[in-house]
């Protein structure tokens, strides 16, 4: 009797679809089209003078998925750097941000520090028009040079500091290549080597996500 009525039950789950589908249709519902946004690739503008040049960036395009537009300047102070952007690569429309690493010229040069950041910030307002919008500065302070005094770079440094403290679209990035000569990260008495370049690259990396 017992085994009757169970075999009852379930030859009228079957006659129902099964019991879990509530009489519906048995036929599986297709899925629904998976929207894949497209990936926008990221273009960021390199400036600033020789140790921007330095660097490796396909280093920092790789870790970031970006596109780099190399303008920096070789031996330059922000006065020529500003004068060359005239010649500057034109292709730097829909851009992201400036990635800014300078002042070792300017510095050796004992440009007066409130000079030096009014001169960047033009520099930063003459990139932003020609790429369409207002870029952001991310920022590599200066570094010493070996042998040369090192207050007119700190000047720099110290002013470039307080001018991002007031100005919320300049990002000082990385404030530690006045060390690289303690570090040994230098392959003369100024110039950055690999090391003290994916330092810089590895902070910029951080600050633009």
């Amino acid at each position: 009797m017992y085994k009757l009525l169970s075999i009852s039950i379930v030859l009228a789950l079957v006659g129902c679809g099964g019991g879990g589908g509530g009489g519906g249709s048995s036929e599986p519902t297709p899925d629904k089209p998976v929207v894949v946004e497209p990936v926008v690739k990221k273009q960021y503008i390199v400036a600033g003078g020789t140790n921007a040049r330095s660097c490796e960036w396909s280093y920092f395009e790789d870790k970031t998925g970006s596109t780099i537009i190399e303008i920096s300047e070789n031996g330059k102070g922000i006065d020529q750097i500003i004068d060359a952007l005239a010649d500057a690569p034109q292709n730097i429309s829909d851009s992201d941000g400036i990635i800014f690493i300078d002042g070792e010229y300017d510095g050796a040069a004992e440009t007066d520090p409130d000079y030096y950041v009014e001169a960047v910030e033009l520099y930063q307002a003459m990139l932003s028009e020609r790429s369409g919008s207002d870029l952001p500065l991310y920022i590599s302070t200066v570094g010493y040079h070996r042998y040369k005094d090192r207050l007119p770079y700190a000047n720099i440094r110290e002013a470039v500091n307080l001018s991002a403290t007031l100005n919320p679209s300049w990002v000082v990035a990385y404030d530690e290549a006045q060390y690289f000569i303690d570090w040994n990260m230098l392959t003369d008495n100024i110039h950055f080597g690999k090391e003290g370049c994916e330092l810089i690259m590895d902070a910029m990396a951080d600050a633009i996500q």
